[in-house]
């Protein structure tokens, strides 16, 4: 796959995405996350949470984000249903 799909995969609010890939992409979007949670506590032992590692992790959120709205464009349904099922995980204080 060249660059280019990969980052419209992976960074793009637009198209439709199907099962076997939706489900690739994340698998590879969760190592990718773990992969920056071991660099950042192997590289940084006694401050493990710094600001590379959020910027990582920002990135990554916003590739499953833009994974899951092309997911549920593929179910005929509006990518803003993930803003909405998001926010039922986090309940105001």
């Amino acid at each position: 796959m060249p660059t280019m799909d990969m980052l419209k995969l992976f960074f793009s609010y637009y198209g439709r995405i199907g099962r076997a890939k939706f489900l690739l992409a994340q698998l590879t979007n969760v190592l990718m996350q773990l992969m920056g949670i071991f660099l950042s506590v192997s590289l940084f032992p006694d401050r493990p949470v710094n600001t590379a590692f959020g910027v990582w992790l920002a990135v990554c959120g916003i590739s499953s984000v833009a994974l899951q709205v092309k997911r549920l464009h593929d179910l005929n349904l509006s990518g803003w249903w993930v803003a909405r099922l998001g926010a039922h995980l986090h309940p105001p204080r």
